[in-house]
């Protein structure tokens, strides 16, 4: 899970000598700080849905007011996969800012709060090793988040998931490396952010190419689940 990640699970080991695959702790904001893997995004210039973020209400709740469009409104902190709220019009969103931010659904969580502009497309993850400077790609997979039949209804963790997904083409996946992956990595090497471990990366292939979603920094998602399937059975063939 992603809680002692971001609690710095894998620095505390590491003092003890214990080798551990996974991020450290700066390297787990990718996930546990939706601002900052915004501001990572930014500055590695990658494809990614406009957004702002906020830490005051009343500046969210203005900034909502001035828009046209369809928004997401996302808790910046952990949420347990539940703190995305897809809004088809601002009415939606301002009522969403003010659950997160003034009722505290998500608790602390929804101290800060990211206002996107709503990507359409089919949403896909690509997996990822990384040592830290290389990555190895490994299929990618799709998994279902709302929980109504047609992508209805509010977000969950993931309703069911299945590898690899067809529509992540090579030639999509090639495109991502280049312009997802090792942007992020020499990003964060810049940041002096040692990330290792597995990298989650959320993208929605949209009419305009695929955009980057959000990052995740943990392996025991069910979204993993039927690539770690697809592991195991080729080991086991291989031995």
């Amino acid at each position: 899970p992603e809680d002692p990640l971001a609690l710095g699970l894998v620095d505390a080991l590491a003092e003890k000598k214990i080798r551990a695959f996974g991020p450290s702790r700066a390297g787990a904001q990718l996930e546990a700080d939706k601002a900052f893997s915004k501001k990572m995004m930014r500055d590695a210039s990658m494809p990614t849905a406009e957004g702002r973020t906020f830490t005051n209400l009343r500046a969210a709740l203005s900034y909502v007011e001035t828009r046209t469009e369809p928004l997401v409104v996302k808790a910046a902190g952990l949420a347990r996969g539940k703190g995305v709220i897809v809004c088809s019009d601002p009415v939606e969103a301002i009522d969403a800012v003010r659950l997160i931010m003034e009722k505290k659904a998500f608790g602390d969580a929804g101290n800060t709060v990211v206002v996107e502009e709503r990507l359409d497309g089919p949403e896909v993850s690509l997996f990822a090793f990384v040592d830290g400077h290389n990555a190895y790609i490994l299929e990618g997979a799709q998994d279902h988040k709302r929980i109504g039949e047609g992508d209805t209804g509010p977000n969950t963790g993931g309703m069911g998931a299945y590898s690899p997904a067809p529509m992540l083409t090579d030639s999509i996946i090639e495109k991502c490396e280049r312009e997802v992956i090792v942007p992020l990595l020499d990003t964060l090497g810049r940041h002096e952010i040692d990330f290792r471990g597995m990298l989650f990366t959320g993208l929605m292939l949209t009419a305009g190419g695929p955009k980057v979603l959000e990052f995740n920094a943990r392996f025991g998602d069910p979204e993993c689940q039927p690539l770690m399937i697809r592991l195991q059975s080729d080991l086991v063939e291989a031995m």
